[in-house]
This record gives structure tokens, sequence and C-alpha cells, in this order.
């Protein structure tokens, strides 16, 4: 026959660290409920759609203009938006905010946002009539803005927040005032745009391909600039299509984010000599000396980089080697560091 013993006093003590652990279980389970549920109570997601539910209407005045919500109401990307007009990216905006007589609203106050600093809070001007005053950082250059309300109703102690999107547009003018009408084939040409809003003009720096003349529209500043390249001789018409970051509002109340387009005829001949200029005006000879000098040159949009070009005697081809010379990198300041490597006078 085989005994077994048993450890009583270890299976007690077994027993006892389940059921604090049990126990230690069910306290961080509660504990974890419960900081969920305030967490949900404290912030509240935004009720899409619920704006009129609340509130009868937004007014919103700004740049000596009227807006006010459900009349100015567009709907964009399966929302609805207050639509608005701005003329300066900064502008100040007057809120004027009626709720509904039959919603009885406690502790309602405007959320701030990175799109607008409050100027004036929201306060209650009698009746269910309430005002605010924003100023706008930079409309622009903002996406996705909207106007949140935070609030209680009457019994109930929980939050709510209501979204009013906002649809901002402005009108932008753009025109082209060419010096010259004459263009050579391979030669970039760069020219100014006059525009009233340049920062709602989308200014991507790359080019567009297009017949007979390339395009491309840059940034510099606030201002912007028309690059042409022709690769076609004749009397070219070049067309530009030009994009806006905020559209213009249509007969129809339709956003259109594309300015008329920019047309002009130019003479493209063939190409003509570059002349490039070194940094230096003279270079001495040395028939022992191979590695050659650094010099910098003019940038020219056909110069290679890593390329080794040929300096000879004549401008047609066949001519006596003179010189080498190899453009190493581009420069900052719009010229091209070069090994000048030279073999005859």
């Amino acid at each position: 026959m085989r005994l077994k013993i048993v450890d009583s006093t270890n299976n007690k003590h077994r027993s006892k660290f389940r059921i604090v652990m049990q126990r230690v279980f069910i306290i961080l389970l509660l504990l974890f409920i419960a900081l969920q549920s305030f967490g949900q109570r404290t912030s509240p997601k935004p009720e899409a759609g619920s704006f009129n539910r609340f509130f009868e209407e937004l007014e919103l005045k700004i740049d000596t203009s009227s807006f006010s919500f459900p009349k100015d109401k567009i709907r964009f990307k399966d929302a609805d938006h207050l639509a608005f007009r701005y003329l300066r990216d900064e502008a100040v905006a007057e809120l004027y905010l009626i709720s509904k007589p039959e919603q009885t609203i406690r502790s309602l106050s405007l959320m701030p946002s990175g799109d607008y600093t409050i100027v004036d809070s929201l306060m209650l001007l009698g009746g269910n009539a309430y005002k605010a005053k924003i100023r706008f950082k930079n409309i622009t250059r903002s996406d996705f803005m909207s106007l949140r309300f935070r609030f209680r109703e009457s019994n109930i102690e929980e939050f709510r927040i209501v979204e009013l999107k906002l649809f901002p547009h402005t009108t932008t003018s753009i025109n082209f005032y060419p010096n010259s009408d004459e263009l050579f084939i391979g030669e970039e040409k760069v020219f100014d745009l006059v525009t009233s809003n340049p920062s709602n003009i989308m200014a991507d720096g790359v080019w567009t391909k297009n017949k007979g003349i390339d395009y491309m529209l840059s940034r510099t500043g606030d201002k912007i600039k028309l690059h042409v390249l022709p690769n076609q001789t004749g009397n070219i018409n070049l067309e530009v299509k030009i994009r806006t970051l905020k559209p213009v509002l249509d007969a129809l109340n339709r956003p259109v984010f594309e300015l008329p387009k920019l047309n002009y005829t130019f003479q493209v001949s063939v190409s003509r000599l570059a002349f490039l200029s070194l940094d230096r005006r003279e270079v001495l000879f040395d028939n022992e000396a191979r590695e050659g000098l650094t010099v910098q040159l003019d940038y020219n949009r056909n110069l290679l980089m890593q390329r080794t070009y040929r300096i000879e005697s004549q401008e047609e081809p066949g001519g006596k080697l003179i010189a080498e010379l190899f453009t190493k990198s581009l420069l900052s300041n719009n010229k091209v560091l070069c090994i000048l490597r030279i073999y005859n006078l």
C-alpha cells in the first residue's frame, strides 16, 4: 500500500490566493467599465446631422456680408454645410445662434478649434438667442472646418456636442500679361501671373506636358510664376489650366475649383545660343597640371550634372580640343560647380 501525503496548509494558501486574484480581477474590470462610461459621458462625439434638432438658425457675419444656416446650406460630400464667402484669411466673424423654443438648453458653449480663435465667448442675449465672436486663422489652408457646440439638456447631466460643418468659398482672379510673345526651342521662360489671391492658387511645381509648349506653376513668396518650355516651332497657342484650394460657387451654388483657362499664342523659333559666364575672367594654361581648376558656371536647364563637355576651337563640330568641363553639382546660388581641365591654348 502506498500512502500519499498532502500538505493541507499549502492547499489553503493556494485557495486564498485564487480568491484574492479573482477579487482583484473583478475590481479592475469594474474600474475599467466605470472609466469607459465616464469618458463617454464627459467626452461625447459630435452628433452628425443633429444641429437642426436643437437649433433653429445660425447666422455668420463676415467681411460686411451675412450668411445663415439653413438658408445658405450647401450639400457637399453627402453632408450639409454652411456656405460663406470670405475675402481675408484672418477675418473676424460674429456668430448669432438661436435654439429651438421647445428645447431647454443650458451650459451652452462654443468649443475651441485649430481653425479659429474665440475672441468673445458665447453669451446669452435673451430668450433663446446667443452671440459669439471668432477670428479665423487661415481659411484658405484650413480643411474640414466646422463649429462645435457643447451643452446640456434640461434634467440631463450628460453633455451633448453638435457640429455644423462650414464651406468657405471665395472669388479668385488671375491674369497673364507677357512682355514678349517670342520663345525659343529648349529655352525656359518665366512670367509673373497677376492674381487677387495667390495663396488660393495650386502651384505644385510639376511640369504639364502640353502640345507645343510645356508649362509649370510655381510659388515664390506671395507671387505665382508661370514657367514655359517650347518644344515645337511656329505659332503655338498655350492653354494653362489652374485650380484653386477654395472654390467659387456658380449660379446653381455648385463649387467650382477650376479657374477660366489662360490662353496666349506665342511665336516659337529654333533654339538660339545661350551665353554662360564663368566666375574667372582669365585661366592660365599649365601643360603639366592635369588636376583641373574649380570654377562656377551659370546654370542652364540644358546642362546635365555629372557630365563632361568638350570645349573646342570652333563653333562647328570637329574643332581642336581646347579644354574639358566637368559639371560636378548644382549650387544654391543658381550656379554650377565645375572642374575645368585645359589641354591647349
